[in-house]
């Protein structure tokens, strides 16, 4: 067997995906213009809304954020960006919430939530009930999803009573604007509100040094007609001496004067500031450390805070990772004037990306990769951040990464659809993956990349096929990954594995210790000395799965807890989350008869796979929620859990193969029923799970038919799991010849005492039990005498049950149950008993209060299960 390969890592941060800065308020610069009476007449005390509306450059969010100084209440804000969806809404969000209510939402743990159909009425219905009154903005100047009306609209709708709304944006929302009017307390302020007055022009001007008297210079200032950026350019630009002429079509407040503004007031710096300048451009925002790499030797610290003093080039951000960050203006004409071919710029782009993929910023290096120039570089780099990104659950960003791959050719869009199918895969996207499987299959159809297409959507659904429980499907998928052909699929190593992990997960669900086996054989010969982080752990995970399928417990709990521990370490979740350790770890803990702590990991592992969407994982942990309610007598508590599974499974849109998982739960809890007919019709549609195996020749056996013959001897013997079930066949098969049996039970228990086993011993009939206890009275071992003493236990405990309900039940009670368990109506037990329906309906009350049932059904089964019946 492989050696146990373990390796440790670290915790993830904040919520993933969220830029801080755009969770909290901007930093208004030095010597700013207080203007905030503009807003004098907010109802800010009480609920309602307030839209602010203008083109870019009249100061909207530094206009709100000084007036917000002034006002007592927590402030909420969200600045959104062009890049933004939904799921990036409702995370910026939550984390702008938590930056004033850190408590606030403890139920979200992630990505993984975003999916809640009902997240932002859960949101607003907390902050409803805080008891505080708050204030939030919602700064969507540069927002994708401003224009999402739905969403707008449920916003508007779902906003508690105690909140006060601040809308930011450039254009007014036309669509419901109406509906808009008719909130509470609602103001609007456009352009005519927040242009400069004649004083303000003046003020700028002083600050400038631009004396009153300077009539020309107040000409080309008025021309701006009021527009603060513009204002403040061409005042800067008449500081430093550039002539700047009358640009009345400045009125139009479009991009385009304030460029040529921007361009003249650039050619004014010092060339040794403007080329710190243009070398900045390349970020949105940025830390000291990423401007020490980026400008080298030409690195000013006392520089960048002179520029963020003055406020008119750099300004410094809320994030206190993320200190600087250019006006836009500014960096648009920077990046309008760059030679972004150079080589000096190919170099700066190349520094940058090996420093955001050190930082593990996947989307930043990959952009600063391919903006380089570097093929090479940019592959290599693109495949460990897309399996990164996959391992971690960050669909969103793989889905943002797919816009830098590719070109405009039938070629490169289908390369881009390829990183956008991952992250659909990545984020639970299912039913947008099925159809962009379609698109792709359609625009690569008799191309050469065809065969290609076809091997990667394979290979794809493999996590959507286990996912849903497609089982053959699956087998399907894997067969055309593997296929040999004249179009290989440029796996790498632990995409490879990846898919054997997936593979093995199945087996393991049917404990199919050979097919395992040959997983994790071939899985060890791909990674040879690869000793990553993600490899390591994607091996440890099958050999947990195998281990247990051995029946090695005691080394599937060590292998499946280090599992769980690197997933959480390296922040691995979604299709890489160690659901199938859990898995591994819950059936250690019941084989130990830990039964307790096994039921809680599986409801543990129950939430985790519904909020990453794994419901294949979610109906095998209820599986065994119900086995345990089954086995307890809480017969109709496991079948309501059948019952809620199947209507889950019918209500999904895709399609899906869980309905098999409540086959199996229900086959087992009417297998403990002693229902033989429904376990009958639930075998000749369940699949090949060895607990069916199991359950075939005993369901035949109870049923007058012939069962399968089979020969002890010829049972299979070579692991662990196997040869304890070989030896107690062989036990039973001599249970009337107490030597020969001895002999085999002991060679059970010492396997059993070397692998932990016990609740594979526990479950044996009376007769198998009692042979265990004069085992382990004979020759006592720390094993044996905990195995006899939790023998002892159960029998005790199913004794009294059965001996205080015998006693608390009457002759005719059981009579009556017997009688229930025939089938026979209520009515003719009455009258086969001589008594009146009205009396027979009496007795019923009884047997059900006295056994806990909650009809006759739920009695009958109990009864069987206590062996009443």
């Amino acid at each position: 067997m492989a050696p146990h390969r373990v390796n440790l890592g670290q915790p993830a941060g904040v919520i993933p995906g969220v830029g801080l800065s755009r969770t909290l308020p901007p930093v208004l610069p030095p010597n700013f213009l207080s203007r905030k009476e503009i807003l004098a007449e907010v109802a800010i005390d009480r609920a309602g809304l307030t839209l602010i509306s203008a083109p870019s450059g009249f100061g909207k969010s530094s206009l709100v954020a000084e007036y917000l100084t002034s006002v007592s209440h927590p402030v909420i804000w969200y600045t959104a960006s062009e890049r933004d969806g939904s799921a990036d809404f409702y995370a910026h969000l939550l984390q702008a919430i938590r930056n004033v209510l850190p408590d606030f939402a403890p139920w979200f743990t992630g990505p993984e939530d975003i999916s809640s159909p009902d997240l932002l009425g859960r949101i607003f219905g907390e902050i409803g009930i805080t008891g505080k009154h708050f204030v939030i903005v919602f700064d969507s100047n540069r927002m994708a999803i401003a224009d999402d009306e739905a969403l707008s609209n449920r916003v508007i709708d779902l906003l508690p009573q105690n909140v006060h709304t601040i809308v930011i944006r450039r254009n007014s929302p036309a669509a419901n604007y109406s509906s808009l009017t008719n909130m509470p307390n609602f103001r609007a302020y456009g352009l005519n509100d927040l242009k400069l007055r004649d004083e303000e022009v003046e003020q700028i001007a002083r600050f400038y040094g631009i004396s009153p008297d300077d009539e020309e210079s107040f000409k080309i200032l008025n021309s701006a007609r009021g527009w603060p950026a513009a204002v403040n350019l061409i005042a800067s630009n008449i500081s430093r001496g550039v002539k700047i002429k009358s640009v009345e079509e400045i009125g139009s407040y479009s991009a385009e004067p304030l460029n040529l503004i921007v361009a003249e007031l650039l050619r004014s710096l010092d060339p040794t500031d403007r080329e710190m300048l243009e070398t900045l451009s390349i970020f949105e925002e940025f830390s000291v450390e990423a401007a020490e790499i980026a400008l080298q030797d030409k690195f000013s610290l006392a520089k960048l805070n002179s520029f963020a003093t003055e406020a008119l080039f750099l300004i410094h951000t809320s994030d206190s990772v993320y200190k600087f960050a250019l006006n836009p203006l500014i960096r648009t004409s920077l990046l309008l004037q760059s030679k972004s071919n150079s080589q000096g710029r190919k170099n700066l782009h190349s520094r940058l990306s090996k420093h955001f993929q050190d930082k593990q910023e996947h989307i930043k290096s990959l952009h600063h990769a391919k903006e380089s120039g570097d093929a090479s570089q940019y592959r290599s780099l693109f495949r460990e951040s897309m399996r990164n990104l996959i391992a971690t659950g960050r669909g969103k960003e793989l889905i943002l990464m797919s816009s830098i791959v590719g070109d405009a050719s039938k070629e490169g869009l289908l390369k881009r659809q390829t990183v956008q199918l991952i992250g659909y895969a990545a984020d639970f996207q299912y039913e947008n993956a099925q159809s962009l499987m379609g698109e792709m299959r359609f625009a690569a159809r008799d191309s050469e990349m065809e065969p290609f297409i076809d091997k990667f959507i394979a290979a794809v659904n493999i996590y959507i096929d286990f996912a849903l429980g497609l089982t053959e499907e699956l087998e399907i998928d894997y067969g055309r990954v593997r296929r040999e052909d004249d179009s290989p699929l440029d796996l790498g190593l632990a995409d490879k594995i990846s898919i054997l992990r997936i593979m093995s997960a199945k087996e393991v669900i049917y404990d199919n210790s050979t097919e395992l086996e040959s997983i994790q054989k071939e899985a060890y010969e791909i990674a040879g000395n690869d000793n990553s982080n993600l490899v390591l752990y994607l091996l440890n995970a099958i050999e947990a799965s195998t281990l247990l399928s051995r029946g090695e417990f005691k080394d599937a709990l060590l292998i499946s807890n280090n599992v769980i521990a690197q997933a959480s370490r390296y922040g691995y979740s979604g299709i890489f989350g160690p659901l199938d350790a859990m898995y591994v770890r819950a059936r250690c803990l019941l084989e130990f008869s830990q039964v307790t702590e096994c039921m809680t990991l599986f409801e543990q592992m129950r939430n985790l796979a519904n909020s990453w969407s794994q419901p294949i994982w979610c109906f095998i942990a209820e599986s065994f929620l119900a086995r345990d309610l089954a086995l307890k007598g809480k017969s109709q508590a496991a079948l309501e859990i059948v019952r809620r599974g199947r209507d889950r499974a019918a209500a999904m849109h895709l399609r899906n193969g869980l309905i098999t998982y409540c086959d199996l739960t229900e086959m087992f809890i009417k297998y403990t029923m002693k229902d033989w007919e429904r376990v009958g019709v639930l075998l000749d549609r369940l699949p090949d799970f060895l607990v069916v195996q199991r359950i075939r020749p005993i369901h035949a056996q109870q049923t007058g038919r012939k069962s399968p013959a089979f020969v002890v001897s010829e049972l299979p013997n070579l692991t662990a799991k196997d040869q304890i079930y070989k030896l107690l066949s062989e036990t039973e098969e001599n249970i009337d010849k107490e030597k020969i049996a001895v002999e085999s039970m002991k060679k059970a228990l010492e396997i059993g005492a070397r692998v932990g086993a016990k609740e594979t011993f526990l479950r044996q009939d009376a007769e198998k039990l009692n042979l265990i206890i004069k085992i382990a009275t004979e020759k006592p071992t720390v094993y044996l005498e905990e195995l006899a003493s939790l023998i002892t236990s159960r029998l005790k405990e199913r004794s009294e049950k059965t001996a205080s309900l015998n006693a608390a039940l009457t002759k005719r009670e059981l009579e009556i149950l017997r009688h229930l368990a025939a089938g026979a109506p209520i009515s003719a037990i009455a009258t086969n008993l001589h008594v009146s329906i009205n009396t027979m309906k009496t007795h019923l009350k009884n047997v059900y209060r006295k056994i806990g049932a909650s009809g006759r059904d739920d009695a009958v089964a109990k009864a069987k299960s206590l062996y009443i019946l």
